[in-house]
Formats: structure tokens, C-alpha cells, sequence
């Protein structure tokens, strides 16, 4: 009996055994599989962060070449803008009218500026002169009036005091 039970305890446990192995080497695969698919996907986005950087650092270098030729063409483009009108005899006294156009313009529009502020200063002056008048007349007519009632009263004052001295002399 002691073999039979020392037979199937050992039977049983190579079997779990098994399973467990089969299980442990399933679980391998599919880490040695995750594995493969993180570094393969590792490598895919390396190559496209390489790809833009390069795309990027192309587009600065063309930047670099075209941006100044572009700036040269304008500049050029300026001066013979420039120079053209002044490549014959007619070419200059066009240009030479459009400049005393232009000037006589703006001689212009500066007088009218300053005939518009001059009427603009005598019109507040006219103003400020009529409201300090006005103040300085009623300012008269109010000392005048002082003037005139205080009049009013030392005469009559002086008429009382001369009744009174009439009385005192007649007695």
C-alpha cells in the first residue's frame, strides 16, 4: 500500500506540473511578443521624430538661403523703381512737377490749418473779451449803485444833523 500511495501523488504532481510549464511558457511568448511589438513601435516613432526634426531643419535651411535673396530682389527691385524716372530729360522735369504738385499741396493745406486755429483763437478771444466786459459792467454798476445808495444816506445823514444843529443854534 505504501507504493500505491507514494504512485499517485507522484502521478498527479508531474501533471500540474505540466500545465504550470505550459502556462509559464504562454506567458513568456506573449511578453517576448509585447516585447517585439513595444521595440518595433519604439523604433517606428524614433524614425518619425528623426524624419520631422530632418523635415525641420531643411525648412530652416531654405529659409536661410531664400529669405535673403527674396530681401535682395525687393531692395533691387526698389532701386530700379528708384532710378527709373530719372533716366531722361523728360523723365525729370515729370518727376520735378510731381514733387512742386506735391509741395504746393501741402503749402496748402497747411495754410488752411492755420487760417481755421487763427479764426478759431480771435473767435474765443472775441468771446473772452465780451464775458469780461460783461463781468466788468455789471461789476461797475454794482459799485455805482453802492456808490449812489451810500450818497443817498450821508445826504440824508447830513440833512438830519443839519436840522438838528439849526434846532440846537435856534434855541
Amino acid at each position: 500500500m505504501a507504493a500505491t500511495t507514494t504512485k499517485k501523488p507522484a502521478a498527479k504532481k508531474p501533471a500540474a506540473r505540466k500545465t504550470t510549464a505550459r502556462k509559464t511558457t504562454a506567458r513568456k511568448t506573449s511578453t517576448k511578443t509585447q516585447a517585439k511589438a513595444t521595440a518595433t513601435s519604439a523604433k517606428t516613432t524614433a524614425k518619425k521624430a528623426e524624419s520631422d526634426a530632418r523635415s525641420t531643419i531643411e525648412s530652416y535651411a531654405e529659409k536661410a538661403v531664400v529669405v535673403p535673396v527674396g530681401l535682395a530682389l525687393e531692395v533691387r527691385d526698389g532701386v530700379v523703381d528708384f532710378v527709373e524716372p530719372y533716366t531722361s530729360v523728360d523723365g525729370v522735369e515729370k518727376q520735378l512737377k510731381k514733387f512742386e504738385k506735391r509741395g504746393t499741396t501741402f503749402r496748402n493745406k497747411i495754410e488752411r490749418d492755420l487760417k481755421k486755429q487763427r479764426t478759431r483763437a480771435e473767435r474765443e478771444l472775441r468771446k473772452q473779451r465780451k464775458e469780461i466786459e460783461k463781468t466788468f459792467t455789471t461789476q461797475r454798476k454794482e459799485i455805482e449803485d453802492r456808490i449812489s445808495s451810500f450818497t443817498d444816506e450821508f445826504e440824508t445823514r447830513l440833512k438830519d444833523v443839519q436840522a438838528q444843529v439849526e434846532k440846537a443854534l435856534d434855541f
